[in-house]
């Protein structure tokens, strides 16, 4: 019976995000305009009406059953004007032994409430351990099917589903190939002064100075005042020419050549 509430509560979740989605659908259409991005543009437009990390949650999963399904599905190809990050990736073996950790506690507890005076709880605890790991893999999927992304009016840098930023190109004042490590050398996003790093295989390799303040979000946070911007790229020097030539039809930005170090 309790599993029952459980997938019901999930489904009127859905289906409240649904509402909401449907009420904000001129905003997300003058959102898309903007970004030209469906994910970013539908968060936007549902963080008018829900709040910034309902959106975030409400957008999150099935941004994530995407990342799935693109991970399933093998798909080889890069979507035009996007560039990869997770080749370094520390995540995936972390990733795993999570999932193994999950797979293993849910049968666990499964098999241990059969002999528990409680009918309810196995199938409970069940759909807690199948709905902790579809997350678990929409995140790790993520990192590889949400790649940054260039956009006729800006740039969206991402770290999967835990991290995102949006730098319109009249905000770039300079980029750059320069490789630097990240606190602890470790992997995701860390912000201190004004300074914003979203790391993979614990370093960044690409950075950027910003002439505006932009805003940095993280699951479940954001962070604003950010003017420098440093990113983790499989390919810093395409990502930085590519970065540099979008900028110049605006502002006059000019990239630099990678450093050797």
């Amino acid at each position: 019976m309790l599993a029952a509430i459980l997938i019901t509560a999930e489904v009127l979740l859905l289906l409240a995000g649904a509402l909401i989605v449907l009420r904000v659908r001129r905003r997300f259409l003058a959102f898309r305009q903007r970004f030209g991005d469906f994910w970013l543009s539908l968060e936007e437009a549902v963080a008018t009406t829900a709040g910034p990390v309902v959106a975030r949650l409400i957008v999150g999963e099935p941004k994530g059953w995407a990342a799935i399904v693109l991970r399933v599905a093998r798909r080889t190809e890069a979507p035009p004007c996007t560039y990869a990050y997770a080749a370094a990736s520390y995540q995936g073996l972390i990733f795993v032994v999570v999932f193994m950790l999950i797979a293993v506690e849910g049968v666990t507890s499964v098999v241990v409430s059969r002999f528990l005076p409680w009918p309810w709880l196995s199938p409970v605890l069940l759909v807690i351990s199948v709905y902790a790991a579809v997350w678990i893999g929409g995140i790790y999927s993520s990192l590889r099917a949400v790649p940054h992304r260039l956009t006729a009016k800006g740039l969206i840098a991402r770290y999967g589903l835990q991290a995102e930023a949006w730098i319109p190109w009249e905000s770039v004042h300079d980029v750059r190939a320069e490789t630097a490590i990240s606190p602890g050398g470790q992997d995701g996003l860390f912000v201190k002064d004004g300074s914003a790093a979203i790391a993979v295989g614990g370093k960044t390799k690409v950075a950027l100075r910003l002439r505006t303040p932009i805003v940095v979000k993280g699951f479940l946070r954001s962070t604003s005042g950010v003017t420098e911007l440093r990113l983790a790229a499989d390919d810093p020097a395409a990502l930085v020419a590519a970065i540099s030539q979008h900028a110049q039809e605006v502002s006059g930005v000019a990239g630099r050549e990678p450093d050797r170090g």
